[in-house]
């Protein structure tokens, strides 16, 4: 018997919905099933504009100006420049990077993009001059404006580095044993532990230079 304070279930099933509610548990669903996701090429395609040269992202936009999509919808973002390579392409293998030839954040044409390490990356940078030593010239340190020069108390020397091997009376001893033509560098390497190169450049003074 239902009551007149019982509220029926609004997907039309008769049955008594929980106190305070208008559908049974799951109902809702039925009456309105999930909407199917549209293909990612078809939501993708949408938001390209297409001009003479470059195709034009024109949804979401990251920091550096290139575009943004949730391939399901939700989830985490990528790069849009990426998906057009792969729609077109095929997956870009580990470890590549997928770089424009026109040298436009938001353009996803395909035939303006390749693939490249990082390396190519900050080559091509340097090409176009998109580096920021070559944008910010201002900004590079030079002479006596590098911190080492400004503060060269707080470069820590020697024994006092993280990473010595040596101690300074390490150093001392290895510039007094060597004598041209009587020990070679490899025997002072294997009496102290270090490797021939590290000899060579204490021995030439290219390191440890505030010694003696």
């Amino acid at each position: 018997m239902v009551n007149a304070e019982d509220t029926l279930c609004a997907c039309g099933c008769q049955q008594l919905c929980a106190p305070g509610k208008t559908w049974r548990h799951g109902h809702w669903a039925k009456v309105h099933p999930p909407r199917q996701a549209r293909p990612l090429i078809e939501r993708f395609m949408e938001k390209v504009q297409k001009t003479e040269t470059c195709w034009l992202w024109t949804g979401a936009t990251g920091q550096w100006g290139y575009g943004l999509i949730r391939p399901d919808g939700g989830g985490k973002k990528i790069a849009t420049h990426r998906l057009s390579y792969e729609l077109h392409y095929g997956p870009i293998p580990d470890g590549l990077w997928c770089l424009h030839r026109c040298d436009t954040p938001a353009c996803v044409r395909p035939e303006h993009l390749f693939l490249g390490t990082g390396k190519d990356n900050t080559q091509d940078m340097v090409d176009k001059g998109r580096h920021w030593m070559h944008t910010h010239p201002e900004k590079v340190l030079r002479g006596d404006q590098v911190w080492t020069r400004r503060f060269p108390e707080r470069v820590p020397r020697g024994a006092a580095h993280n990473q010595a091997k040596l101690t300074d009376d390490d150093v001392r001893a290895i510039r007094q044993l060597y004598k041209p033509g009587s020990i070679k560098h490899q025997d002072l390497a294997e009496q102290f532990g270090v490797s021939r190169s590290l000899i060579s450049m204490i021995l030439a003074r290219k390191i440890w230079t505030h010694l003696p």
